[in-house]
């Protein structure tokens, strides 16, 4: 499903306060210490937010929900601040209606319509009609967990990965959970990433050390048979030993699968350890605020996020991703593909308020292997028609060159 952007009409909402005697500039108050905002600062939602500054509106930066608002005295830009790294002294946006008797400043309503300054614009993007994207139907997704179950449109989400193409100019993060390893998705993720399809990677320290059993010993190992966990260890520990993946590669233990690639194509990724970790492997990062940073980072420039049976990852990152980005001086969505066979894991994610998300239930197995083939198909047609127009060029050639002879 395509989106369009419409920015908010600050002629019309200034009118429209003005009548009210209610346009002013939004309050910052400084923050008292280090990792704590002053009471009533204001919480971000991951919708597009303009805040007016010396009489003009200014869309806040690096957005994203469930953070506060600080104005950078140095740049005077307006960014999303996780409320654990405001330092003491910081200017932090917030609300400034007056408070009723005994009400307490962290129960007060701030308002999102521009009476405090604070304009949130939640109908800016807009679906696009099926004669604006010249098809029959956009590609449908799970509105609810009593839904049925949609055919995956395989042509239309294979065009959305096309567009995000690291050659186009996109970065498209795939989030990955153990069972793509286990769903034979393990040599198709390789085969995106050698061409271009995959930005970056976030998952855990289970769907590496999982890729990475299957590189060394041909296939992650039973749990369950005699000396099957010994053999989980062990590979952890050849790793270990070595000191990290990148130095397992170069050594020739790892010569497929997708931490391979990820090394070999410059391709950035995040492991965020957890509690439930065994090893870990040696570039799992396991204080997850240091996680966190790490995967904000590569989530400020995404353009879109494919999230594969990986709930709690997945729900990571989509909190850190806007709805939106800034791109080649346009606001754009950031569309999301949410894929699980279990329906209700792709429901958990997209009642997260991700109003863009495509929910797709199905394997990872066939999801992945129909999507290689239809982007297979299209690259055939491409370079089909491509052959046509250089054949038809060389026609046109030596047209020119007969009539000149003449």
């Amino acid at each position: 499903m395509k989106f369009t952007y419409t920015p908010p009409d600050f002629v019309a909402i200034e009118r429209e306060l003005r009548q009210r005697h209610a346009l002013r500039d939004a309050a910052f108050l400084a923050a008292p210490l280090d990792g704590v905002a002053p009471e009533r600062f204001y919480t971000t939602t991951n919708d597009p937010t303009y805040v007016r500054l010396g009489g003009r509106w200014h869309l806040v930066q690096r957005a994203r929900i469930d953070c506060a608002v600080a104005l950078d005295l140095t740049t005077g830009a307006l960014v999303c601040v996780e409320p654990r790294d405001i330092r003491c002294g910081d200017p932090v946006l917030v609300g400034q209606a007056p408070l009723a008797e005994g009400e307490l400043a962290w129960q007060k309503h701030i308002s999102q319509t521009g009476e405090e300054g604070i304009y949130v614009h939640t109908t800016g993007f807009v679906p696009e009609t099926p004669e604006q994207t010249g098809t029959e139907e956009p590609f449908a997704f799970i509105p609810n967990a009593d839904a049925p179950e949609y055919e995956a449109e395989y042509g239309d989400i294979a065009a959305l990965i096309e567009e995000h193409r690291n050659s186009n100019g996109g970065l498209s993060i795939w989030v990955l959970g153990p069972a793509v390893v286990h769903s034979s998705g393990r040599k198709a993720m390789q085969w995106l990433i050698e061409r271009g399809y995959v930005g970056a990677i976030f998952g855990g320290n289970g769907v590496a050390t999982h890729d990475i059993e299957k590189a060394i010993l041909g296939a992650p190992p039973n749990r369950g048979a005699q000396d099957g966990h010994r053999c989980h260890i062990a590979v952890l520990n050849m790793v270990r030993q070595l000191g990290s993946i990148r130095a397992a590669i170069e050594a020739g233990l790892i010569q497929d699968g997708i931490m391979y690639a990820c090394y070999k194509h410059n391709i950035p990724f995040v492991l965020a350890g957890s509690i439930r970790d065994d090893g870990p492997l040696p570039e799992v990062i396991t204080d997850s605020i240091a996680a966190q940073h790490a995967m904000r980072e590569l989530a400020l420039n995404a353009t879109l996020g494919v999230m594969l049976v990986s709930v709690l990852h997945a729900i990571a990152a989509s909190t850190m991703l806007p709805v939106y980005i800034e791109r080649n001086g346009t606001i754009a969505p950031i569309e999301l593909i949410a894929v699980d066979g279990n329906r209700s894991a792709v429901t958990k994610l997209l009642d997260r308020g991700t109003h863009q998300a495509h929910g797709i239930v199905r394997s990872t197995g066939e999801f992945l292997g129909s999507l290689i083939e239809t982007l297979q198909q299209r690259q055939s047609v491409l370079r089909g028609c491509e052959m046509l127009d250089l054949a038809e060029t060389a026609r046109a050639q030596r047209a020119a060159v007969l009539q000149v002879g003449k």
